[in-house]
């Protein structure tokens, strides 16, 4: 019996404890499930947030990229009105450049055209000076330095036996290239002319009958304003009589005796029409003696620009040349002359027709 009442009494027991662990796995369960559902309505709301979100993201994306695709647009659009002016523009200059290169052409042959006519001129003013070989015949040691600006040039000499006696003369017509070559031309022929009229050759009255001829020929007056002609340096050497008879317009003459220079000035005239300066031109009679160095000269040579200074060369520069070289032999001289008129130009342009002529007696 007191077992029984003891196994009753377990029971109960068991069943009461087992009533409470389902109660408190339940209620575990219960705090679980309402844990699980907050946590999912905080995901719910969470999420929500989220997707409305992402739509504004996507919303201002699409929207940004709608934007950017319409500038896009606006910008292609752009490039091809450009692309088509650029095409346009090629053509155009295109165009141009097949005109500019025809010209090219036309001003090339027009230019050649113009040298050769040049080049022809030069052999015409060539065939009116005298030859090489009259020049050393009558002078002796002969030096000529003449170097145009152009290829054809203003200054030029000229000679002729009258009476065995010796003209020559060495000119600067006013300018240099074609101008310059048509003045030499008028003045050879004049000299020429005035040398025939002479019933005796005096170098101041010539030089006086060439300036009339030139005035006539190029119808100067004092209501022009015409002011062409040349500057001139004439010898009339008479070698029975060693006397050299020199006139200039303008240039001078040198003459090298015993390592000396001895300069004689022309008159501050040319030759043509020069208002209140027509006055006779002075005659200088000069005894030569053997071994005389005689230079003619335009003003080509010193008045080049270079050097260091980017100057003039000067006179009394030229007259130190001629005084340093006046003892070499004539091809000697032309060398060196030369020689220092390109050192001293250097890369300047050539400012002038230069010519300088030299002789021994």
């Amino acid at each position: 019996m007191y077992h029984q009442d003891i196994l009753k009494h377990s029971l109960n027991l068991f069943g009461a404890g087992l009533f409470t662990f389902v109660m408190m796995q339940a209620m575990a369960l219960s705090i679980r499930f309402n844990n699980s559902f907050a946590q999912t309505e905080n995901l719910t709301v969470e999420l929500n947030y989220i997707n409305r979100n992402l739509e504004k993201i996507v919303a201002d994306r699409t929207n940004a990229l709608t934007e950017a695709n319409s500038i896009l647009q606006e910008q292609n659009e752009e490039i091809s009105q450009q692309k088509e002016e650029l095409m346009v523009q090629r053509d155009e200059i295109e165009m141009q450049r097949d005109a500019a290169q025809f010209a090219h052409m036309q001003i090339v042959k027009q230019n050649q055209k113009i040298t050769d006519s040049i080049s022809y001129a030069s052999r015409i003013q060539a065939a009116v000076v005298p030859p090489n070989q009259l020049m050393h015949q009558l002078f002796t040691n002969l030096v000529i330095y003449n170097k145009p600006k152009d290829i054809i040039s203003g200054d030029f000499y000229w000679s002729k036996v009258i009476d065995g006696k010796i003209v020559l003369a060495v000119a600067d017509s006013t300018g240099h290239g074609v101008p310059g070559a048509f003045m030499s031309l008028l003045g050879i022929t004049m000299l020429a002319e005035s040398v025939n009229q002479m019933k005796e050759l005096k170098a101041g009255e010539l030089l006086g009958v060439l300036r009339n001829k030139i005035i006539e020929a190029l119808q100067q007056n004092n209501k022009t304003n015409m002011r062409d002609g040349m500057d001139v340096a004439l010898l009339v050497i008479d070698h029975n009589e060693k006397i050299i008879q020199f006139s200039g317009a303008h240039n001078s003459l040198i003459i090298i005796r015993n390592n000396e220079i001895l300069e004689f000035k022309g008159d501050a005239m040319p030759i043509g029409l020069m208002r209140n300066q027509m006055k006779r031109f002075t005659n200088h009679f000069i005894h030569y003696k053997e071994n005389d160095k005689i230079y003619m000269f335009t003003d080509g040579y010193y008045d080049q620009i270079g050097g260091e200074q980017n100057r003039k060369f000067m006179k009394k520069n030229f007259k130190s040349l001629l005084l340093s070289m006046h003892q070499l032999p004539a091809i000697q001289q032309v060398k060196t002359l030369e020689r220092t008129h390109l050192e001293w130009k250097e890369k300047n342009e050539q400012v002038d027709d230069v010519l300088v002529v030299g002789f021994s007696l």
